[in-house]
């Protein structure tokens, strides 16, 4: 009888036990600081002069800005930035500068984006300490989170599409994927990395391929046969660079 009792009794604290488990490994996991994604940690909303901005932006193409267009504010901040690099606070003499480089209103609006410009420096700096994220995976941060910081009209203004960003998004890519399927063989990994290339260049394919830096395209196809090259001898990979460095160059 007594045996009787303990079954029921484990019969129904089992499930019970489950249950508990189940929500503490649920709570770690989901509560974990390092799942969280970087706008959580770093929380930033839109001021009213940016807002304003982002429907009537043609202040920046006003003749009064002295020909900085909307692209070039982003240097005019970092050159402004090196300059004052050395002083006690950077940020608050350079926008004594900007002030003084654009007086009145033009002046007031142009640092209000060199703040949200400040903001966006900062979370970078944050983001690149992320050791949970990939280099593809900060890349992508870092394209996303300028309509964050700027709304979607003026990062357009402010950061215009480049080949040469489109162009890193596909390398950066390249690596993630052959870091992930190391024992792929090589026709497989060519004709997925072929493939996402395509995607990623969209309409601008023939264009771009034709931009493609020779250092990058020489790594990719190096790493591609990471498997066979470590099997090489030091006289085979000798061969296998001229001729991969020879095919690049044709």
């Amino acid at each position: 009888m007594q045996l009787f009792h303990m079954k029921n009794i484990y019969v129904i604290l089992t499930p019970i036990v489950v249950f508990l488990v189940l929500i503490v490994v649920y709570y770690f996991y989901f509560n974990n600081p390092k799942k969280k994604s970087v706008i959580e940690q770093k929380p930033y909303t839109l001021g009213e002069t940016l807002k304003k901005l982002n429907t009537d932006s043609t202040f920046l193409e006003n003749a009064d800005l002295q020909s900085i267009r909307p692209e070039e504010l982003i240097e005019y901040f970092r050159k402004g930035l090196i300059e004052f690099r050395y002083s006690s606070d950077p940020k608050k003499e350079f926008g004594l500068k900007i002030e003084k480089d654009f007086p009145g209103e033009n002046g007031r609006v142009i640092l209000e984006i060199f703040r949200a410009y400040g903001e966006y420096m900062s979370f970078l700096s944050t983001l690149e300490n992320h050791s949970e994220l990939d280099s593809f995976e900060k890349w992508n941060e870092k394209i996303k989170y300028r309509e964050v910081f700027f709304g979607k009209n003026l990062k357009e203004k402010l950061f215009p599409k480049k080949d040469s960003e489109t162009i890193e998004k596909f390398f950066l890519y390249a690596k993630r994927y052959l870091k992930k399927h190391t024992n792929d063989n090589l026709r497989s990994k060519k004709i997925h990395l072929e493939k996402a290339k395509k995607e990623i260049y969209g309409e601008e394919y023939s264009r771009l391929i034709e931009l493609e830096p020779l250092d990058e395209r020489f790594e990719l196809e190096w790493n591609i046969r990471e498997q066979e090259i470590k099997i090489m001898t030091e006289k085979e990979r000798m061969e296998l660079k001229k001729e991969i460095l020879d095919d690049l160059r044709k």
